[in-house]
Order: C-alpha cells, then structure tokens, then sequence
C-alpha cells in the first residue's frame, strides 16, 4: 500500500514493528486524510529524522526534535511514543537497544 500511495506525501514512516505471524520485521506508515494536512507535512518530516537518529542510536538528537514536535502536536501519539523509547533507550545507555519495536498484540 505504501508503495502506491508514497507520493502523495499523506503518510508518515511510523518504524519497523515485529508483528505476529510474520518472520521479518515490516515497516508501517500512518496514512492521515487530505483533511488533516495543515503543517503535518513539516512536523511528520521532523518525526521521520527524529527516528531515523533514534534507529542509528543518535538519541538525544532524535530528543531535541522530538521535543520540538511536540511543542507544536501535544497530543500526537506516535511521537509520544517514540519520545518514551528514546528516554527508556538513554536511561539504559543503549544497552539492549533494538530500534524494532515488538507489538504487544495483533
């Protein structure tokens, strides 16, 4: 799906996951309707470098950006998700670092 719709600039790389029932690790993308654009673009942009820097273990560059986007989208799940990876991530110096994220459930 995300093949077909990159292009049009209305999804967001949300990160690898380990998801049941599949072997590989799957990248996944948010999709946000055309009604949601405003300055989502930018702030999806800084989301998507913020967690490049966190899977190349640069955590407290993906910590200043994220902070930033959640200034300006408080409530923004996956970044405050990712923003407490990154915590849990320097409070352990990295060790047991795994930029795959293991879904709880299907």
């Amino acid at each position: 799906t995300w093949e077909r719709l990159r292009d049009r600039r209305n999804t967001r790389r949300l990160g690898r996951f380990r998801v049941q029932n599949i072997q590989q690790p799957v990248e996944l993308h948010q999709l946000v309707s055309r009604n949601e654009e405003g300055i989502w673009h930018t702030l999806s942009d800084h989301y998507e470098d913020a967690l490049r820097h966190f899977e190349s273990g640069e955590f407290r560059k993906a910590s200043a950006i994220l902070g930033e986007v959640l200034v300006e989208m408080p409530e923004d799940g996956p970044s405050l998700l990712l923003a407490s990876r990154v915590v849990e991530a320097m409070l352990r110096d990295g060790k047991e670092f795994s930029p795959v994220w293991d879904l709880p459930g299907k």
